[in-house]
């Protein structure tokens, strides 16, 4: 499991939860991607970025629902939202 926030303190996030943040350039790709906030960053992620971060065929979790499942559908991805 790899974590992204690129709000959060390192530290903090270290220290408070034990969580290990990665950065987004640094996060190999996975079978499942889950989108849980709607920060700005977030929302504009393209879909390059999201293939870089989830492989081929497999789902994006878009908890909030920012992301384009229109076109993620149409490139193969199972979309799955709350």
């Amino acid at each position: 499991m790899r974590v992204n926030d690129p709000l959060a303190e390192i530290e903090e996030a270290r220290t408070e939860y034990g969580l290990t943040l990665t950065p987004m350039d640094k996060i190999p790709p996975a079978d499942a991607l889950i989108v849980a906030v709607a920060y700005g960053r977030f929302r504009q992620l393209g879909l390059d970025t999201i293939r870089s971060l989830v492989r081929p065929d497999h789902l994006v979790i878009d908890i909030k629902g920012i992301l384009d499942r229109t076109s993620l559908e149409a490139n193969g991805f199972r979309v799955w939202r709350l």
